[in-house]
Parts: structure tokens; sequence; C-alpha cells
């Protein structure tokens, strides 16, 4: 006898769901203690379904979660790294543009023999001052 009691649940249905639940039984050819016991099950493995599927959205949600943190952390250390190279070769760059331009004003200014230079100053000719042309510029870029 406890076994039997076991077995058997009660539940409320509305009378407008109990009818509803007539009709569809003998519309699928059972009876409504079957129909019923049959949608109690699929309603079970429903919620059951809907628990899994919850918790499986959940897990997804959290997996992609962390993977957009890992992913932003690399991409901040990534654009980190890119900026310490890009400050590096600016220096590189800024260095490489002053140690030209100092020779370049080397160049341009008047030359003045340097103790161990092997040139000979140049004697001051009683040229009349004129404009500098090409071969001008090539005798003094020869130091002759």
């Amino acid at each position: 006898m406890v076994r039997q009691s076991l077995l058997m649940k009660s539940f409320n249905i509305a009378s407008d769901e109990l009818e509803s639940a007539r009709y569809l039984a003998k519309e699928g050819g059972v009876s409504l203690n079957k129909y019923l016991r049959l949608a109690v099950l699929e309603k079970n493995r429903g919620v059951v379904q809907g628990l899994e599927a919850n918790d499986a959205l959940k897990y997804i949600q959290t997996t992609v979660r962390e993977a957009e943190s890992r992913n932003a952390l690399a991409l901040e250390s990534a654009l980190a790294d890119m900026r310490a190279e890009q400050a590096a070769a600016l220096q590189a760059n800024e260095d490489l543009v002053m140690k030209t331009l100092q020779a370049f004003s080397q160049f341009l200014s008047p030359s003045q023999p340097s103790q161990g230079s092997p040139r000979t100053p140049r004697p001051e000719t009683a040229k009349t001052p004129s404009k500098p042309d090409a071969t001008d510029w090539q005798r003094y870029a020869s130091g002759s």
C-alpha cells in the first residue's frame, strides 16, 4: 500500500485546461490519464532540458567573457609594445637627423684645418667676389 501512495500524485488542473486536455487526448487516440502522464513527463523533460540549456548558456557566456578578457589583455600588451618600439624608432630618427644636420652645418661652415688634417689651407686669391658656380663648389668639396 505504501508503494501505491508513492506512485499516485495529485495536482490541480484548471477546468479549461482539463477540457483542452480531454480534446487533445481524444484526438490523439489515448486515454486522458495516459495523455496527462505523457504531458507531465514531457513537461519535466522540457524543464530538465531547459535547465541543461540554461547551464550550457551560462557556461558559454563565461567562456566568451574569459576569452574577451584574454584578448583585451593581449591587445593592450601588444599596443604597449608597439608604443615602446615607436618611441625607440622616433628617438633613433631624431638622433640621425641631428647628426645629419650637424654634419651638414660643418660642411657649410668655413673650413679650418684641424691639427690632424693633412690638408693645407687654400691661399687667398685676390678675386673679386662673385656668385659661386658649380666648379667652385666642386673645388671646395674636394679641398683644392
